[in-house]
């Protein structure tokens, strides 16, 4: 981590923004997703969201221009990349079935609390007769 990224770090937390320069890189980004899925962070995991194509399009021209300038293959470069795209990619999968889950659950509240008020006011057309 650079001196730029340590000062944008608050609570334990990175803080970046959108555009940022110093926006994550990607073993960062999969560390900070991995982190907020298992606090069930969705805040954190949008804000995390936004730096994803950006991070995923640094990663890959790095690596490109990196091996480009060592005189090697960028294809090779850019295919060591793939385990860890992989592993976002696993996170997203997770993220989108827990997101689901979720949003099951409360649908699932939301339907008892409905039957609840169909029932009050049932109870009170028929209570005042």
């Amino acid at each position: 981590m650079n001196e730029s990224q340590e000062q944008d770090m608050q609570d334990g937390q990175p803080q970046w923004q959108a555009g940022d320069a110093c926006s994550p890189g990607l073993d960062q980004l999969i560390t900070a997703f991995i982190e907020a899925r298992d606090k069930a962070d969705w805040l954190e995991i949008a804000r995390l969201n936004d730096h994803t194509q950006p991070c995923v399009e640094a990663e890959l021209q790095s690596a490109r221009q990196n091996a480009i300038a060592k005189g090697e293959d960028p294809a090779q470069a850019i295919a060591a990349l793939k385990p860890r795209l992989e592993q976002l990619a696993d996170l997203y999968q997770s993220l989108q079935q827990q997101c689901t889950d979720e949003r099951d659950a409360v649908a699932k509240q939301l339907g008892a609390i409905n039957a609840g008020r169909a029932g009050a006011k049932q109870y009170v057309s028929t209570s005042s007769l």
